[in-house]
């Protein structure tokens, strides 16, 4: 499925500002404040801070909780003589409401500090911490992993029926037969084709057909296996890859997918459609050693049982029939 340039734009970089995530909520205090007076305040507000601003309304300094404990453990006046002006940290660095929270992580690492106040025109308008700027960052990312989930969801599934698309089974094939060759265990290719499906559409409308197509998804996601792969290889053909099965048990699956389809009931309307599938099998050998070679081996065996009565699965011929619907031999018919 094509993806649309707004889907570029939502994993484009968002800028993140001081003004994004700052704390308004800001204790002040006057140069000539007692530190006294403000150590319960400043150890119970979250950002353990109070920003120290002179007589013309603008920062003058940053009081923490740091700050007050060493004036403490000085001892040299009472805490209560103290005033904040002797304790604060200055000069002030600080960012804008508009300033990227990259400055202001870089200014906190430079300056070795873990606040910045926010200003505008000289005047305070609120407070970032690092721990503010660390969640924002882990926030980002888990937004990133988000959208990064949904477009690869829109590259690798069929819209219609949520099984994997003919791009991402392709790749998975020659993903499977790498390993497969590799340790030298089984790997076959099951493909399946609505029969008459053209008929479904013409009778009963594309929307029955694409109720058809959901219908098989679901039955065939509920039925293969748990370390088979499915997909929708294009319009009416799904496929199975299924790792560790010989031709046999791939027809045995096969079969039993046929029966079921065969035996269900799809709704659309108000009315239950009844549709057969027809399948093709084939297992990779030194003849089948290619991905190419492979699903041409398995578009051959589905093109034999189209032609040959349908609602049937056709085999590579050292299999033996395992039902009378089974065919072996792409030209060979039991």
């Amino acid at each position: 499925m094509p993806i649309h340039s707004d889907s570029y734009r939502r994993i484009e970089k968002r800028i993140i500002t001081a003004g994004d995530i700052m704390s308004s909520g800001v204790l002040t205090a006057a140069p000539e404040d007692p530190v006294l007076s403000m150590m319960e305040p400043i150890c119970s507000h979250k950002t353990g801070t109070a920003v120290v601003i002179d007589r013309g309304g603008t920062p003058a300094g940053i009081i923490t909780r740091s700050d007050i404990i060493r004036t403490l453990l000085k001892g040299r006046k009472p805490p209560f003589f103290t005033a904040a002006s002797s304790v604060m940290s200055y000069p002030v660095i600080s960012v804008s409401p508009g300033d990227d929270i990259e400055l202001a992580h870089m200014l906190m690492e430079f300056h070795g500090i873990s606040r910045l106040p926010v200003t505008e025109h000289g005047f305070l308008s609120g407070i970032i911490t690092y721990i503010d700027v660390a969640a924002s960052w882990r926030s980002e990312y888990r937004h990133f992993e988000e959208i990064s989930a949904g477009l690869k969801n829109r590259v690798f599934n069929d819209w219609l029926t949520g099984l994997y698309n003919r791009h991402y089974m392709t790749e998975e094939l020659t993903r499977q037969l790498r390993i497969s060759s590799g340790y030298g265990s089984p790997l076959s290719v099951i493909m399946f084709d609505v029969d008459r499906f053209k008929d479904i559409n013409d009778t009963y409308g594309h929307g029955a057909g694409d109720e058809v197509l959901r219908g098989l998804a679901a039955v065939i996601r509920q039925n293969m296996g748990t370390i088979n792969v499915a997909g929708r290889y294009g319009g009416d053909e799904f496929m199975i890859i299924a790792p560790l099965s010989g031709a046999a048990t791939a027809m045995s699956m096969a079969e039993q997918l046929r029966r079921l389809i065969n035996t269900s009931r799809f709704k659309y309307a108000g009315r239950l459609i009844k549709v057969t599938v027809s399948a093709g099998i084939a297992s990779r050998t030194k003849r089948n050693g290619s991905c190419q070679r492979l699903l041409h081996a398995v578009d051959k065996a589905l093109y034999t049982s189209k032609h040959s009565g349908r609602n049937s699965i056709t085999g590579p011929s050292y299999v033996k029939a395992c039902a009378p619907s089974v065919r072996t031999g792409p030209f060979r018919i039991f």
